[in-house]
């Protein structure tokens, strides 16, 4: 027993050090894309199609709390009401110290994406063993390595990425203080990070039986709080209307939309309202159908939250490959334990589902001929200019190909490993 209290220094202060490293290379990873995209665009157009409405964020950071007559946004309205100051809060500074437009908000992003990064598996490595074989060594580094950490920051900008430490806070809470500290992350963060994140009650309802009213009391004082306040805003239930275009995602809609071969505007716009009025009814449906399996099944926390997002995913129009960021510190736990565990083919589906669906969205920024768009991206046309090959297979393969992706997993984390972290779980949670 002395023996191995005097090691467990040596464990922790390992645990640390891997933590440590593996964010130094996310962030030199981020940084190093960041520099070759502005080396690549010399000036021109930014590709990153979000930063319009940062703009507005920065300039006026209540302004999605009491907008100013006038002002245009296109998705904003749906944001989260203190999103503006959770990016000012990076973005000034980095505006004072005379960052460039493109560096002041890839900074941002990026110092979001990596706090988030090594928060999470700071945590990981603490509570559940860092690397130790060369195979754990090259599966950190996958993680280290994958589209999430520095596509939707060093290159696209996306505020997903403060989702992305929010969601590392509500890990975090979990692993410490259990069920309340998840919950109360999740709801501030409804407020400061993403709406979204009340999926994280509908997990913690799963995963914990004897709070069950406790937590439908809490959650819908919140949700009606969210909804009495963008209905206050906006004279509407903006939060319940707004989607991203079908076509931008790879799911089924997007399927649809390219076998019925229409790229006009008209088209975008009738296709992309019958399919929001069709989808909102079975994302509901199946959310909630998802959730009841808990009354046989008994799931923990991580399986829960990475099911019922994939559930939603799979039914929901608008899913984008950067809102795995809403639970990418959760399914970094179970890929960690997968593996080890020789479980490689769940693993492999949470690890692949990123890639596919970064696929998809670089290809669909290519692809001229299968999608309308206002104007022609700078990806569209150096693709054009260069390779010119017609994407439409592709782009239909890999639709069907992350929408099979996230419903197995959505099977998988069900009737197979609704507790894959059982033995594993932290005594608090």
């Amino acid at each position: 027993m002395q023996a191995l209290r005097q090691h467990e220094p040596d464990t922790a202060a390992m645990s640390r050090r891997w933590a440590l490293g593996l964010t130094l290379v996310a962030l030199a990873l981020q940084l190093g894309v960041a520099l070759l995209l502005n080396a690549a665009l010399q000036g021109k157009k930014d590709i990153a199609s979000d930063i319009s409405e940062y703009r507005n964020y920065v300039a006026n950071p209540t302004v999605l709390l009491n907008p100013p007559p006038g002002i245009k946004m296109t998705g904003g309205w749906i944001a989260a009401p203190l999103l503006p100051f959770m990016l000012n809060v990076i973005y000034v500074p980095l505006e004072w110290l005379g960052a460039s437009e493109f560096w002041a908000f890839r900074g941002t992003m990026i110092f979001w994406n990596t706090l988030g990064f090594g928060l999470s598996v700071a945590e990981i490595f603490r509570r559940w063993g860092h690397p130790r074989t060369k195979c754990e060594v090259w599966l950190a580094l996958a993680l280290t390595c994958s589209p999430l950490t520095w596509l939707p920051s060093a290159v696209l900008a996306q505020d997903e990425t403060v989702v992305a430490f929010w969601c590392a806070l509500c890990f975090i809470c979990w692993s410490r203080w259990g069920i309340w500290g998840c919950w109360t992350a999740a709801a501030i963060g409804v407020f400061a990070a993403k709406p979204f994140l009340l999926v994280y009650a509908a997990a913690l309802w799963m995963a914990y039986p004897a709070q069950r009213k406790s937590l439908v009391a809490a959650t819908c004082a919140v949700f009606f709080l969210l909804l009495g306040f963008m209905y206050w805003r906006d004279g509407e239930i903006s939060f319940l209307t707004k989607s991203v275009s079908t076509a931008m995602n790879g799911s089924l809609y997007a399927v649809a939309w390219l076998l019925d071969g229409h790229v006009t505007l008209d088209q975008a716009r009738l296709h992309r309202g019958m399919a929001h009025k069709i989808s909102k009814y079975p994302t509901l449906l199946f959310m909630a159908g998802y959730a009841l399996l808990a009354l046989r099944v008994r799931f923990t926390m991580p399986s829960a939250l990475v099911g019922i997002y994939c559930v939603m995913f799979s039914v929901m129009v608008g899913m984008m490959p950067e809102y795995e960021l809403w639970y990418w510190s959760w399914a970094m736990l179970l890929i960690w334990i997968a593996c080890r565990r020789g479980e490689w083919l769940l693993g492999g589906l949470l690890y692949l589902h990123s890639l596919l669906g970064y696929a998809y969205k670089v290809l669909y920024s290519c692809d001229s001929k299968n999608f309308y768009v206002a104007e022609p991206k700078l990806t569209a046309i150096w693709y054009d200019q260069y390779i010119g090959l017609d994407l439409w297979w592709v782009m239909v393969l890999l639709s069907i190909a992350l929408f099979l992706n996230t419903l197995v997993l959505a099977i998988l984390l069900w009737r197979k490993y609704p507790q894959l972290v059982e033995q594993d779980l932290p005594r608090t949670a």
